[in-house]
């Protein structure tokens, strides 16, 4: 019960920003770290906030009026029971309008990853969100990247640099 409800949490955490993610870029065994300090290589640009638990958000500049698109980083955990059962369990709960399959694949210095793309409508006015969820196996520990923009057009334009941010995490 401990290990679900850690998983739970973690993924309360996570998921107020809400949106898909994208798979890696496997690279050589010998990539450097990135030089921030961070397991990760943040986009350039984006306005960093984070939140307690070791969360921390980058929001995506030059928007249009209207438009949000967010990354959350949450840190490595050592929670078990499996990467898999762990992945399915950090996704919010929400009506599914889209989802791709899950897409295994392998990043930087052979970390396992996990990613699904789903387009999803939550609250009383069925907003709708488009979220990348990019789960990330560091040893015993998993670590979650997400995604979420307000829509496809947002969605698109912050693809990249998320697909570019996931492809530098380094284990």
């Amino acid at each position: 019960m401990k290990h679900v409800a850690a998983v739970l949490a973690s993924a309360v955490i996570l998921v107020g920003c809400g949106l898909p993610l994208p798979a890696p870029v496997a690279g050589p065994a010998n990539d450097p770290l990135p030089a921030n300090g961070l397991m990760f290589q943040p986009p350039e640009g984006w306005r960093k906030s984070g939140k307690a638990g070791g969360v921390v958000f980058f929001d995506a500049p030059g928007l249009k009026p209207g438009q949000e698109c967010r990354i959350a980083v949450g840190p490595p955990r050592p929670l078990g029971g499996g990467f898999e059962f762990w992945f399915g369990m950090v996704q919010e709960p929400a009506e599914v309008v889209e989802e791709s399959p899950v897409i295994a694949g392998t990043g930087l210095a052979g970390a396992r990853t996990l990613r699904i793309t789903k387009v999803v409508e939550k609250g009383i006015n069925q907003t709708r969100l488009h979220r990348v969820y990019h789960g990330i196996e560091d040893g015993d520990s998993y670590a979650l990247l997400l995604l979420t923009a307000s829509d496809k057009e947002a969605f698109r334009a912050c693809l990249p640099a998320f697909d570019a941010m996931a492809a530098s995490w380094h284990p």
